[in-house]
């Protein structure tokens, strides 16, 4: 009994399924082999708890006139980063994300009539020490941000954990890829090739945190720090083997 071309069209089939599903997967070549060969697709996901969150913290502020309304977040901007500063986040983990100043209408029919300029200002925050995000929030928030997204949470380096997935999957492929050859009369099984489709990261989002600014200025509260759960982040490798059937 001849399995090579069978497993052949197998194969076709198998990839022409991963592409419908949304997995890119590039023309897998088979390698010459003497005995038949099996094509087997396996992933693996692995999970671990993270060791970053990222946040983003705005600053939006509306006045009469376009200049009043960028000095003003210039300067209550200042009161953000004295609290980042505060707990110490390096320079590198802080990126702009957006600047912008916007004139609002209202419109009476055909008329529109000024109300004013928003300036606004936001920033990305890297946070490395997980147990102070809650903290951070509440303090960003008493501030004066009254724009707060996040925290998301990852890895600084995934490639350990990619890698854990990577064995898995290839565990995967070969104890399927052995079941086939050993139902086929062989006794075990070659890797000719290997075809990887790394899925995307799969990071944990707490839920967006929200601050009224001038609530909290006003009555001079001290917030509680927001209760933050950072869960797992995982990590999932899809690919094509193909194994040769040995005798």
């Amino acid at each position: 009994m001849r399995f090579s071309g069978f497993l052949g069209a197998a194969a076709l089939l198998l990839a022409s399924t991963h592409l419908a599903a949304g997995v890119a997967m590039a023309a897998i070549p088979v390698p010459a082999s003497t005995h038949p060969t099996v094509a087997i697709g396996a992933g693996a996901t692995e999970e671990t708890a993270p060791d970053i969150a990222t946040l983003n913290a705005g600053l939006d502020v509306t006045q009469p006139t376009a200049d009043v309304a960028m000095e003003k977040n210039n300067r209550d901007f200042a009161k953000i980063m004295a609290v980042v500063k505060k707990y110490k986040i390096a320079a590198k983990d802080l990126q702009t994300t957006g600047v912008s100043l916007n004139e609002n209408f209202d419109y009476t029919g055909d008329v529109a009539k000024s109300r004013g300029f928003t300036a606004s200002n936001s920033l990305s925050i890297k946070v490395r020490d997980l147990k102070t995000i809650g903290d951070l929030i509440a303090d960003l928030a008493a501030a004066g941000a009254n724009n707060l997204t996040g925290p998301s949470f990852g890895l600084d380096d995934n490639e350990a954990l990619t890698d854990k997935a990577r064995g898995k999957a290839y565990d995967n492929a070969q104890r399927r890829a052995l079941a086939y050859a050993r139902k086929a009369g062989f006794k075990s099984v070659r890797l000719l090739n290997v075809n990887e489709g790394a899925a995307e990261a799969d990071y944990a989002y707490a839920a967006a945190a929200e601050a009224v600014k001038e609530g909290a200025a006003a009555m001079k509260l001290e917030l509680a720090p927001t209760l933050i759960e950072p869960g797992l982040v995982s990590e999932t490798v899809y690919a094509t083997f193909i194994f040769e059937m040995v005798p």
